[in-house]
């Protein structure tokens, strides 16, 4: 049975491409960490990809928000650094958006709005973590996008388990099939 690649999303990958488990298997092992960072100030662009370049993530950023729904549709990534405050489409607008779009996507605010309700209102539209401005450390950002990823590899288990299991089973049904008959 194939798997569509919409769970399988890398930048290097069409949307509607398709593999069967086995592939699936050996894929997932290889796709690269790819992080989409939405940001209009261009100084913390340029910091948060250092330092995730760093931790091995390969970063893509965008100081534009008008842009960020062609660039989601283009590349698909898995993880998205959102600003909240940004002129044009602003963050909480994204967040819906790309939820709506997929909601298995996983999606870091990264915000100078420190309040209780930019938090509640980020987490009822579906943020994974919320990491404010400023940056005084960008341990708490690199923690959140690692959690994000461990998420990810996690469904890849399951999804890994339960392919493992379904062989096994009809491995199982068909040697009873032969005996029986």
């Amino acid at each position: 049975m194939p798997i569509s690649l919409r769970t399988f999303s890398s930048p290097n990958r069409h949307r509607n491409q398709t593999m069967n488990p086995s592939e699936a298997n050996k894929t997932c092992m290889k796709i690269k960490k790819f992080v989409l960072h939405v940001d209009d100030d261009p100084a913390i662009l340029g910091i948060v990809r250092k330092s995730l370049q760093i931790r091995g993530y390969e970063v893509f950023s965008i100081n534009d928000s008008s842009k960020a729904s062609e660039a989601i549709a283009k590349w698909s990534p898995r993880v998205i650094i959102l600003d909240i405050n940004m002129p044009g489409i602003d963050g909480m607008t994204l967040l819906k958006e790309i939820k709506q779009r997929d909601a298995s996507v996983q999606v870091v605010v990264l915000t100078g709005m420190v309040s209780m309700a930019t938090v509640l209102q980020a987490t009822r539209l579906g943020a994974q973590e919320c990491v404010f401005k400023p940056l005084y450390s960008l341990s708490n950002l690199g923690n959140a996008v690692d959690r994000c990823f461990a998420n990810i590899e996690s469904w890849w288990d399951a999804l890994r388990d339960w392919t493992e299991r379904k062989n096994a089973m009809a491995q199982t049904c068909q040697s009873n099939f032969v005996k029986n008959h």
